[in-house]
Order: C-alpha cells, then sequence, then structure tokens
C-alpha cells in the first residue's frame, strides 16, 4: 500500500471533530418519574430474595414523606425532594 489516502481521510476526521465539538449541544431531557421507576424495577429483577426482603423492610419503615415504600417510587424521592428544597439543586 502507497498511504496515499490516509491523509484525505486523517484530515476530514479532524474536521468532523472540529465540526462536532464546535455545534451546540442539545439540551438534556430528564427522565421524569417513570424512567426512574423503570431502572428500579429493572435492578430489582437482579436482586436476590433476601435482598429485595430487606430493602422492603428498610422502605416500610422510613416515615417522611419522600421516600416511598415501594422501591420503584423510592427511586424518584431525590427528585422530589430538589423540587421542594431548591438549595440542593446545581
Amino acid at each position: 500500500m502507497s498511504g496515499k489516502g490516509v491523509a484525505p481521510i486523517a484530515g476530514l476526521a479532524a474536521c468532523a471533530l472540529v465540526a462536532a465539538a464546535l455545534a451546540p449541544a442539545a439540551p438534556a431531557y430528564a427522565w421524569g418519574d417513570e424512567g426512574h421507576e423503570v431502572v428500579a424495577l429493572i435492578a430489582r429483577s437482579y436482586l436476590t430474595l433476601a435482598a429485595r426482603a430487606q430493602i422492603d423492610q428498610l422502605l416500610s419503615q422510613d416515615r417522611d414523606d419522600f421516600l416511598a415504600p415501594d422501591m420503584a417510587r423510592a427511586a424518584t424521592c431525590a427528585d422530589r425532594y430538589r423540587s421542594v428544597n431548591r438549595s440542593t439543586a446545581g
């Protein structure tokens, strides 16, 4: 191989990289409660029965207004807390 095609490809890749770096970033969209709940349920499916029981017991003992008694709803508590305590929002 003569290597003649390497420089143009490297230059094209460099141009694409610079263009991507300079392009305005698209806004990020939050998952919302549903996304957090789905992730919690997926995580729960990987737990052993003993681990699930321990988590359920811990959640049922908590009496504050932010932590729900089930794992899926508890996954949204940080967002709910942040919405009423704006000093925690970054």
